[in-house]
């Protein structure tokens, strides 16, 4: 339900951003007197849908915490060998398309993704004794919902394939599961280490993101097409809230850097309306034995 809602957040900015009807005429006159179409080529304005599904790997992000419960705080300190695990994600969206420019806007989810990083005994990386170094392996979920606005530009088709650039700005939503749990590596295990967990989290955040693709689109009908493309995205930064009880303060105790996820999608569009070509223009040729016409 939650994906649905944003889905109609998605569109609605879309009907109110994309260009509509005559209005579309209106904005996209200019380009069209500017960009003289090709022979043959396709100078419609056509809407379409899309939908994605994609397998991601993200970058380890690096990222530090902090500890709130002493006097004074401890920390920032870094966390080490941080990782996020592969996942998969789906997208939905809607967009215009005029010859070769193409403009969407996208609604995105991930299925829940788990961070996790080393930490020091003590929170001193250079600590010297009996517990090993690093002490703990920290664990933590989060899910993320982004809304993308996207530019692409069609390369030159060769027998219904035709390459592709794009961008895209956007924002996403970061939501952490609540629990944060610590867990004693083997050697802190045998010396008294236990498990520690942090919940009643303040754990929804949102950050900028903004994306780079390319890829290759089949075109399998006049309507429908198959795209295959890569992408390159930073969604942004979250963080993990802690609500103390005692003092009913929140604490910022888990804090990343920028989350950069490499994409591969596998997508379906449905174009609305009909291909309109542009009109061959005819030329004459005055030859020592008359006028020929030439169509190109």
């Amino acid at each position: 339900m939650r994906l649905i809602a944003y889905c109609a957040v998605a569109g609605l900015t879309a009907g109110v951003l994309l260009p509509q009807g005559s209005f579309a005429a209106d904005i996209l006159g200019p380009l069209r007197s500017t960009l003289k179409a090709a022979p043959g080529e396709d100078t419609s304005l056509r809407w379409y849908l899309r939908g994605d599904i994609m397998r991601s790997w993200y970058r380890n992000p690096k990222s530090q915490y902090t500890i709130v419960s002493t006097t004074p705080n401890i920390g920032p300190v870094e966390f080490r060998n941080e990782k996020i695990r592969p996942l998969h994600g789906a997208s939905v969206g809607a967009g215009l398309r005029y010859r070769f420019l193409r403009f969407d806007m996208t609604c995105e989810a991930r299925n829940a993704a788990q961070w996790s990083a080393y930490t020091p005994p003590f929170n001193n990386w250079n600590y010297v004794g009996p517990f090993p170094v690093p002490a703990r392996r920290d664990h933590i979920s989060f899910t993320s919902r982004s809304v993308m606005a996207n530019i692409y530009g069609d390369l030159s088709s060769w027998h219904g394939v035709t390459p592709y650039v794009g961008a895209g700005i956007g924002v996403t939503r970061f939501k952490t599961s609540g629990l944060y749990i610590s867990n004693p590596l083997p050697q802190t295990a045998a010396l008294g280490g236990a498990v520690q967990t942090l919940s009643n989290g303040k754990n929804k955040s949102w950050s900028p993101s903004w994306a780079l693709m390319a890829g290759f689109i089949l075109q399998v009908t006049q309507h429908a097409a198959i795209d295959l493309g890569y992408r390159y995205i930073n969604l942004g930064r979250f963080k993990y809230n802690h609500f103390d009880p005692a003092t009913g303060q929140v604490f910022t105790i888990l804090k990343t850097r920028n989350i950069v996820s490499q994409d591969i999608r596998l997508g379906f569009r449905y174009q609305f309306g009909k291909p309109k070509q542009a009109a061959r223009r005819n030329t004459f040729a005055v030859t020592p034995k008359g006028v020929f016409g030439h169509t190109i």
